[in-house]
């Protein structure tokens, strides 16, 4: 029994070329099937590639199982991120299953085709910050941001002093805005004269 499926056979290319995805359709395609509109009555005839399966074999049962419980397991997982209505890139949806410790089995074979050029390392930005979500947090981001600006770099003077500095040239926020960030970003939080 053959039990892999030959992805050059597929529309997974078409679907990687995709502008973006709806979850639902991201779901099923990061578990192997085919887009579909519904879950209801998914099984293994609806995979990307059917004939990589023998359908009169005894383990198609397993497989077909395995398959649908990775679905399972990946809409769980979806739905406590509360991005059931949102349309994101494919990209976004493969790195967040590689996040979860699920990716896709046909993973390697998008990257040698070059449809995903994964992330040379963790980049928190792109797993977290989608500016395009209803839970994105503005805030954090920036503050986020201001640290990487003032913390990786010298400069003179007290970390909260150059963080609500460079609040003040690059952001529009409001005082308290301001000043909540530069306060969860200040990393030295004692009193006393700058060390030189």
């Amino acid at each position: 029994m053959t039990n892999k499926q030959n992805w050059d056979k597929t529309e997974l290319e078409t679907y990687l070329l995709y502008d973006f995805w709806q979850p639902q359709q991201a779901m099923m395609v990061l578990a192997g099937f085919q887009m579909l509109s519904s879950y209801n009555k998914i099984s293994i005839q609806f995979v990307l590639d059917p004939d990589a399966f023998d359908v009169f074999e005894k383990e198609i049962v397993a497989i077909e199982e395995k398959m649908i419980d990775r679905l399972r397991k990946l809409d769980a997982i979806l739905s406590s991120a509360d991005l059931q209505d949102a349309e994101l890139t494919p990209k976004y949806f493969i790195d967040w299953a590689i996040s979860k410790r699920l990716p896709p089995d046909w993973l390697d074979w998008a990257i040698e085709n070059k449809l995903y050029m994964p992330n040379k390392s963790l980049n928190l930005d792109n797993l977290f910050f989608d500016k395009s979500q209803k839970n994105y947090p503005p805030e954090l981001d920036i503050a986020i941001q201001a640290w990487k600006e003032v913390a990786l770099k010298e400069g003179k003077g007290k970390p909260k002093a150059r963080v609500r500095d460079w609040l003040d040239k690059n952001t529009d926020l409001s005082n308290e805005a301001k000043e909540r960030i530069a306060i969860v970003v200040n990393w030295e939080k004692t009193g006393g004269a700058t060390k030189t």
